[in-house]
């Protein structure tokens, strides 16, 4: 089994995070991509090129969350990423985390590019868009909403709370947001977040 991964790519991140959280990165080679290029090994299996994705022999599985549910498929482990019609909640607050990262990303991106190019209008919605996030988390971390690992839902939002925190895009969070802040406090030392940081 192959599983192909950009290292600036959150989602890359969660996946890799989770196959080690579940034991389950002895039996997989990671592949480097290379975004962008057209030497992207990605795209010999899928005409979208984007990461994380499992390739095992004809089977080709894209998108985190898909990704995510065949690696716990794979394994003795329980894993929160399938849910039934009454658990409406772990599927809004899913949503919600995977709406942050993806603003992160976003952000992030939009940093890359030259000072001149870059939307001062799309950095202040991603900006706010992210305070909002933090409200709502940290609404969730209060009321002791927020679970461990390796739940996809709470390894992404390890993971970009890492993000934001590696590139400086929310200052001071976490003592504005300080339950939020207390159930990340540990994550970035587990071993499966530390081998997969770097971005």
């Amino acid at each position: 089994m192959k599983l192909y991964y950009s290292q600036n790519s959150p989602y890359a991140r969660i996946a890799r995070v989770i196959a080690r959280e579940l034991d389950q990165i002895d039996s997989i080679e990671e592949v480097l991509s290379r975004n962008r290029k057209p030497d992207n090994p990605v795209l010999r299996y899928s005409p979208v090129g984007r990461v994380p994705m499992i390739v095992e022999d004809d089977l080709v599985i894209t998108e985190v969350g898909n990704v995510v549910r065949f690696l716990a498929s794979k394994s003795a482990s329980q894993v929160a990423t399938s849910v039934t019609s009454d658990e409406w909640t772990e599927i809004m607050q899913e949503g919600q985390i995977l709406g942050f990262v993806e603003g992160l990303a976003f952000w992030v991106r939009e940093n890359r590019r030259e000072p001149e190019d870059r939307s001062v209008h799309l950095l202040a919605v991603e900006r706010e868009r992210a305070k909002r996030c933090l409200t709502y988390l940290e609404g969730e971390a209060q009321a002791g909403h927020l679970g461990e690992f390796p739940s996809l839902r709470f390894v992404a939002l390890a993971v970009g709370l890492a993000l934001a925190d590696h590139y400086d895009l929310l200052t001071g969070w976490k003592h504005e947001f300080p339950n939020l802040a207390a159930w990340f406090q540990d994550k970035p030392e587990r071993i499966s977040m530390k081998q997969t940081e770097s971005i």
